[in-house]
């Protein structure tokens, strides 16, 4: 007996599909503070901000900055992240969530190729991220301003209690992640080792792959944006970046050619 779906139902199922294709009306996204902006934060938000912009969607989205973001977002501290309409869409998606309506980079990669951008981009979620954190809130001459910095907007004693969670909890994570079983001369020794790799893979290309811009070019030039940037009291990071001019020289072309910054060429001569 020959079956017939119900007359539309194809159409609906294909309608469905098609609807999460293309870039949605009324996105936002969230962050904190101009004033409450850590390092790490400013990395996450240069990262998602020119992943945007390279497909072409920075008109698309509005930017709000509010002193409660951290606790707005879908899991604490996941900034910045996405709000479109009734879904929320937090930090570590936003690239599936890009993905999934066709805005994708590495489509096209080979499988050798791939396998070297995944490990990219694990490398900066599972070095440099623990290596940030651990320089901005563990670092005794940093953890000052710190403390000023993500508690600022809350009341006393609100403030103090808000930044001692986050500190606990910044550790806590270092240390299930087995960060916190090194020495801070190691660490800054895993930088290097790192920085170290990325500039050779950069050595004879603008590019991390070959000669084509990926979604690791994109998350690495957030990192080195926002510690080119920085300005902390023990600022070890933009000391030991600075030692690699490989890797600013990709922040540089990366500003000009991506996102339209001829500006930024002078900050660094």
């Amino acid at each position: 007996m020959k079956i017939s779906a119900k007359p539309g139902l194809v159409e609906s199922v294909i309608s469905s599909f098609s609807e999460e294709k293309g870039w949605p009306d009324e996105v936002e996204l969230y962050t904190v503070l101009n004033e409450q902006e850590l390092l790490t934060d400013k990395a996450r938000m240069y990262s998602v901000e020119a992943l945007l912009t390279v497909h072409g969607l920075q008109e698309k989205f509005d930017k709000k900055r509010k002193y409660n973001a951290t606790y707005m977002a879908p899991k604490k501290g996941s900034l910045p992240f996405l709000r479109i309409k009734n879904e929320v869409v937090n930090e570590h998606d936003i690239l599936k969530f890009l993905e999934k309506r066709a805005f994708c980079l590495t489509s096209d990669l080979n499988e050798e190729d791939d396998l070297l951008h995944r490990g990219v981009l694990a490398l900066i979620e599972n070095t440099l991220k623990p290596i940030e954190l651990y320089f901005v809130w563990l670092d005794e001459k940093n953890v000052i301003e710190t403390f000023a910095k993500f508690g600022h907007s809350y009341p006393q004693p609100l403030q103090k209690l808000l930044c001692l969670e986050q500190y606990s909890e910044v550790k806590h994570y270092l240390q299930v992640t087995g960060w916190m079983d090194k020495t801070s001369d190691q660490i800054l020794g895993e930088l290097k080792y790192l920085l170290g790799y990325l500039s050779k893979r950069l050595e004879n290309s603008q590019y991390i792959i070959n000669e084509q811009l990926t979604e690791a070019d994109v998350y690495l030039y957030g990192h080195l944006q926002a510690i080119l940037e920085s300005k902390l009291p023990n600022n070890i990071l933009l000391k030991t970046l600075e030692k690699y001019p490989k890797l600013v020289n990709f922040c540089l072309n990366f500003s000009q050619v991506h996102l339209g910054n001829k500006a930024m060429l002078w900050e660094f001569l």
